[in-house]
């Protein structure tokens, strides 16, 4: 019965999405037969993440929001903050970030409710912050993020949040010496997290401040 679930985890870590895609499905049918309604709503976000990958978010969004109803059927407060959470991703990966800022309120009131996941917390706190539009708040909610980062000892968000705040000083204040800062501070998370794709991201809009600037030589290196 779990066989599927944990096959369909063990494909997804392998990159092979098909077969991780058929392993849940099963596993979806199996455990809604036995009404083992937590279990089913675990499955549902696996399928969600694979229809990510896949580049399929209508059907990854549909999954998802099926993983948040059977959660709440459930009652499966852990369950429903982090579907609502993986809602929240995909509406920002397609810039709706009115709803994702909604869902991602929605998973971090839940969190703050239980006080069980920390971590959890910390990711869902860069998100919201990271989604926000630029202003006062944005910029609260990124120095807020930093801070409970670093209470916690979560350094590999850390990359992502020094981004955030790096991309904030670029783009909205066009303070490029501080955004160089704070870049600098995010590759740095980056490297230490071994994320070298965030390393190349960051990079290049490092790069790219550098290029503003006219300092060439320094932008020719990251871009």
């Amino acid at each position: 019965m779990q066989s599927h679930y944990y096959l369909g985890v063990t494909n997804w870590n392998e990159g092979d999405y098909e077969s991780s895609l058929k392993h849940a499905n099963m596993s979806i049918e199996v455990t809604e037969k036995k009404k083992m309604y937590s279990s089913v709503a675990h499955n549902y976000n696996l399928s969600s993440l694979i229809y990510q990958k896949q580049g399929n978010l209508s059907k990854a969004l549909e999954y998802s929001k099926k993983s948040v109803g059977i959660g709440e059927s459930s009652n499966d407060t852990a369950q429903i903050s982090t579907s609502l959470a993986n809602v929240g991703m995909i509406y920002w990966s397609i810039k709706d970030t009115v709803n994702a800022i909604q869902y991602f309120e929605d998973a971090l009131s839940l969190l703050d409710l239980t006080r069980s996941d920390p971590m959890n917390v910390a990711s869902v706190k860069g998100n919201l912050a990271g989604a926000q539009p630029f202003g006062a708040k944005k910029l609260k909610m990124i120095n807020e993020s930093i801070t409970y980062n670093e209470e916690h000892g979560f350094t590999n968000f850390q990359a992502y949040s020094y981004f955030f705040l790096a991309d904030y000083y670029d783009k909205s204040e066009g303070d490029y010496r501080r955004a160089i800062d704070n870049y600098q501070v995010a590759i740095k998370y980056a490297q230490q997290s071994k994320d070298i794709s965030k390393v190349g991201q960051i990079s290049v809009h490092l790069g790219i401040v550098y290029k503003k600037l006219n300092i060439l030589d320094s932008a020719k290196t990251f871009l």
